[in-house]
């Protein structure tokens, strides 16, 4: 799910961004991804909402995930994107979803369709050190929980002090509930 996950991000944030904001490195678990990719300025709320609504777009559209063997040289005139500037051998996977929207190098595990990844919410975003960016998203069960606690958050009007001792709160009960482990920063 998060893999696939990254890949549908990855692919949203090259829609709206362009070609150049290219992924860096990524971390993923069940729920969670962090993608960290180029680009020369912090991003925008509304670029951000638009990376998110691509990404769900894609979700909702339901896209095949295909993978297929080829040689290299294949890959490369397929359109497939190579990443982080690795080593790769003769024969690569290339795994696609939604046919050339997202089409990478990739050894990972993947879900059949992109419905299966379920939802994506953005819920931190950092400028990291030499200006690449790190986006954390939640998926499935995870991003409902934390679209609920922002629904949340959002309801209720509180000072910045009153209002990050309720989110640690709420994020506390998420962790007793199993169910999401990081709330940094959201969007408040």
């Amino acid at each position: 799910q998060a893999h696939s996950g990254t890949h549908v991000v990855h692919a949203a944030l090259r829609e709206v961004l362009g070609p150049t904001a290219l992924q860096s490195g990524s971390f993923n678990r069940p729920g969670y991804l962090r993608l960290d990719f180029g680009w020369g300025s912090a991003l925008s709320p509304d670029q951000l909402h638009e990376v998110e609504h691509v990404s769900n777009r894609a979700l909702r559209e339901d896209l095949p995930v295909m993978a297929r063997v080829m040689s290299l040289p294949e890959a490369k005139e397929f359109g497939a994107l190579a990443l982080f500037g690795e080593t790769y051998g003769e024969d690569v996977r290339v795994v696609e979803i939604g046919g050339p929207w997202s089409r990478e190098l990739c050894g990972g595990t993947h879900v059949d369709r992109s419905s299966q990844i379920g939802t994506v919410v953005v819920t931190a975003v950092a400028v990291l050190i030499g200006g690449s960016q790190m986006l954390i998203v939640n998926l499935g069960i995870a991003g409902l929980v934390a679209l609920a606690l922002l629904g949340l958050a959002g309801a209720v009007s509180f000072t910045p002090h009153r209002g990050r001792g309720l989110l640690s709160a709420l994020a506390l009960l998420a962790v007793a509930a199993g169910t999401l482990w990081v709330i940094l920063a959201i969007r408040v």
